[in-house]
C-alpha cells in the first residue's frame, strides 16, 4: 500500500492499482460500448470519465471531519458512498466532543472509519476475485492472489467449510451483513464443502429437492421473460404497456 498525498488533505489512501480498486480493462472501453450498441452509436461522441478510487486514513483532523465524497470514493456506484455518509454523520454526532478533549473523540472515529473502509473494500473485491471468467485481462488480473487483500484471504479460507453467519461481522463496522456475503459469495459460485457435517443437517434431502425446485423454476423464468435489451426497447416505445391501456 502507499499513501498519496493530496494538496489540501491529509493521509489519502491508495493501494496500488491491482489491490485497492479493480484493475482497468486494457481493452479500449469505448469499443466495448461501440460494439454493444452496433448502429445506435454512429455519429455519437464518447465522454470518458476518470477517478482515482482510495479513502482518507485520516478523516477528523482538529475542527475538521471529512464526511462523503471528501472521505473517500471506491466506486461510481453511490450507493456505497451514501451509507458511508449517513455512517459518518451518526458517528460524528454521537463522538461530538461537548467537553473535554475532543482528540480522543477524533482517534476513534478515524479508527472506526479505516476499518469500515477496509471491510467494505473486500466485499467489493469479493465481486470479482472468485469469478470464473478468464476470458479478458480484467478477469484473470482480479482473480490472482496478489490482487486479494489478505483479510479477504483470511475470510475465503474460513468458508471453504462453513458459510458466513454472524461471527464473521462486526456491527460496529461492518455495513454489509452476513447474508449480503452469502448473496455475492454463492452467486458467484462459490463452493463451501459441507461434507465433513454433512451428517448434523437433518433436513439435506429435503434442502436438494427445494434446491432443484429453484433451478427449475428459474430456468422457465430465463426462458420467458424477456431479454434486457427487449425490456429497455418495450419501455422506451411502449411506456411498458401503459399507453395502450390508457388509449382503451
Amino acid at each position: 500500500m502507499k499513501l498519496v498525498p493530496s494538496p489540501n488533505s491529509r493521509g489519502f489512501r491508495q493501494r496500488a492499482a491491482n489491490r485497492v480498486h479493480l484493475r482497468v480493462p486494457r481493452r479500449n472501453n469505448e469499443d466495448v460500448i461501440r460494439a454493444y450498441l452496433g448502429p445506435a452509436a454512429e455519429g455519437l461522441e464518447a465522454r470518458r470519465f476518470r477517478f482515482d478510487a482510495g479513502f482518507r486514513e485520516i478523516n477528523w483532523h482538529k475542527n475538521c471531519v471529512a464526511i462523503g465524497l471528501s472521505s473517500g470514493f471506491f466506486e461510481p456506484l453511490e450507493a456505497t458512498g451514501i451509507v458511508f455518509s449517513e455512517l459518518a454523520a451518526s458517528l460524528v454526532a454521537n463522538l461530538f466532543p461537548w467537553g473535554g478533549d475532543y482528540e480522543t473523540s477524533a482517534r476513534q472515529f478515524n479508527s472506526v472509519m479505516l476499518e469500515r473502509y477496509e471491510r467494505t473494500l473486500d466485499f467489493i473485491k469479493l465481486h470479482y476475485c472468485i469469478t470464473k471468467r478468464s476470458d479478458t485481462p480484467f478477469w484473470r488480473d482480479n482473480v490472482k492472489a496478489s490482487s486479494i487483500p489478505d483479510s479477504l484471504q483470511e475470510r475465503l479460507q474460513r468458508w471453504r467449510y462453513r458459510y458466513p453467519t454472524e461471527i464473521d461481522v462486526d456491527a460496529n463496522v461492518d455495513i454489509f451483513s452476513e447474508h449480503s456475503w452469502q448473496y455475492v459469495l454463492y452467486g458467484m459460485g462459490w463452493k463451501t464443502d459441507l461434507g465433513p457435517k454433512a451428517g448434523i443437517y437433518r433436513y439435506f434431502d429435503d434442502a436438494r429437492a427445494a434446491f432443484a425446485e429453484v433451478r427449475r423454476q428459474s430456468q422457465f423464468a430465463i426462458a420467458n421473460l424477456p431479454t434486457n435489451r427487449q425490456l429497455v426497447d418495450y419501455a422506451r416505445h411502449r411506456n411498458f404497456g401503459t399507453e395502450g391501456a390508457a388509449a382503451a
